[in-house]
């Protein structure tokens, strides 16, 4: 959607590491592939070979058609991925999509913790002003980026469990999986 509304736009994909967001970058290249109404409706944005006429189309980022006009100094792809360890210095994404930055390896101590909010907090300034941030993710413990950020952001929940005490989504979080993760967050 934002490449549809701004074909100009510099959108970064984030996760804690890079190999995380590139696989969400790996998402949006076989949909810019593959999907035929979307290239047939916006023709002007979206190849209809992106593999051999875009001028970028890697592991972590690509090309859609921009225009030239609105590109000017230094210009980001148009999708790259991007990991908080190291944080991408002067980026200056126009949008940023952060995926599963809070995880289960990543929030066992109070010094993770501490950095990855960090790294986070620390993201912010390098973008353009007024871009957007969407923020993915489960919430992990009660202090990471998830909770925080969401004290401040507008925020939209899916409980992991359904009205009839089913899992929200089974295969990566089953009944047992979500007991385990209930009690350590609340411990």
């Amino acid at each position: 959607q934002w490449l549809i509304k701004d074909p100009a736009a510099q959108i970064g994909i984030g996760s804690d590491k890079i190999e995380r967001a590139t696989e969400r970058t790996m998402d949006v290249k076989r949909v810019l592939e593959t999907n035929e109404l979307l290239k047939e409706l916006y023709p002007e944005i979206f190849y209809k070979e992106p593999k051999r006429e875009s001028d970028l189309w890697t592991q972590d980022a690509l090309n859609v058609n921009r225009p030239s006009e609105r590109l000017v100094g230094f210009v980001k792809p148009s999708v790259s991925s991007f990991g908080l360890f190291p944080l991408p210095t002067g980026s200056h994404y126009s949008h940023v999509l952060l995926d599963d930055v809070e995880n289960e390896e990543n929030v066992n101590t109070q010094d993770l913790i501490a950095q990855l909010n960090i790294r986070v907090s620390s993201l912010i300034p390098t973008l353009q002003p007024q871009a957007p941030i969407l923020m993915l993710g489960t919430i992990y413990c009660p202090d990471g980026p998830n909770t925080l950020y969401q004290r401040a952001w507008p925020t939209y929940k899916v409980p992991i469990i359904d009205k009839q005490g089913r899992p929200t989504f089974p295969t990566k979080f089953p009944l047992e999986v979500i007991e385990r993760l209930r009690i350590d967050v609340n411990n």
